[in-house]
């Protein structure tokens, strides 16, 4: 028997789909059969409850740990302090939406900077594109002419914010260095690896987005829900095991790298949820 770690997963990969690697093509006849003759099955991995705790997370400030019954309390004063760190408005009623993870295709990373305008409630016409080059930067551009915009935070109302962790490709973390000046004090990019800051914003944050096109696992929407940060995730690999009706979201799969429709239609649907 040969496990993999999620029987989202292995479903997939013993189905020949696209999402067990992302691309375009399925997988070949012969790698299919040969996993269902290894009995291939998934077992979800499971998340280190000692590191991932927020009543005793040592990498979290102590003014801000909490439990079940104080989890209200404890979340908005990590909300606070994350907003004063990153410089965003400090605003207890802000919806603060969260990334966390490695820059990549594979994670939806370009469908979120696409979603961006519409998710901030701003003109599309002022998309964050700027550094992003080849047929990202055109896929990014091409998606926001299809994202309708919204009213701007400035209109009335409590605007939502944005905070996005990670290192990857370059020119993704071009556009996270990017985000603090295009939306001051309501977006913020950090293009690095930094546990304590992971821990905090999963702390902080009230949506987690995970958009991936596949997922073999998804350990990122667990750690999500054990800090109370509601994963909004697509519908694939082990994210599909994870998330459902009744514990978060789900959006559609934007499709495998290149797919410019799917692109489309995943950035169309992220901002809408």
């Amino acid at each position: 028997m040969t496990i993999t770690v999620s029987d989202g997963y292995a479903q997939q990969m013993l189905a020949g789909s696209w999402e067990a690697t992302g691309t375009l093509s399925d997988s070949s006849p012969s790698m299919t059969a040969l996993l269902a003759s290894k009995k291939l099955r998934g077992i979800l991995n499971g998340l280190d409850t000692q590191c991932w705790d927020p009543a005793r997370d040592p990498l979290l400030p102590s003014s801000v740990r909490y439990t079940a019954k104080t989890a209200a309390a404890g979340k908005e004063a990590a909300k606070q302090l994350l907003q004063q760190r990153l410089g965003l408005k400090v605003d207890p009623a802000a919806p603060l939406f969260a990334f966390v993870g490695r820059l990549a295709p594979q994670k939806g990373v370009d469908v979120i900077l696409a979603a961006v305008p519409q998710l901030m409630r701003v003109d599309a016409a002022e998309a964050l594109s700027a550094a992003a080059e080849g047929t990202a930067h055109q896929q990014l551009q091409q998606a926001q002419q299809h994202v309708a915009p919204g009213p701007s935070a400035a209109a009335g109302g409590v605007g939502p914010q944005l905070v996005m962790l990670g290192a990857g490709e370059r020119w993704m973390e071009e556009v996270l260095d990017q985000l603090a000046a295009k939306y001051p004090g309501q977006a913020v990019g950090v293009p690095a690896f930094n546990e304590p800051l992971a821990h905090l914003i999963m702390a902080a944050a009230d949506a987690l987005l995970v958009p991936s096109r596949f997922e073999p696992c998804g350990l990122v929407a667990l750690a999500g829900l054990r800090y109370g940060a509601v994963p909004v995730a697509t519908a694939t690999g082990g994210l599909a095991d994870i998330v459902n009706g009744e514990v978060g979201y789900l959006v559609p799969n934007p499709g495998p790298e290149g797919d410019t429709a799917g692109f489309r239609k995943g950035v169309s649907a992220l901002a809408a949820a």
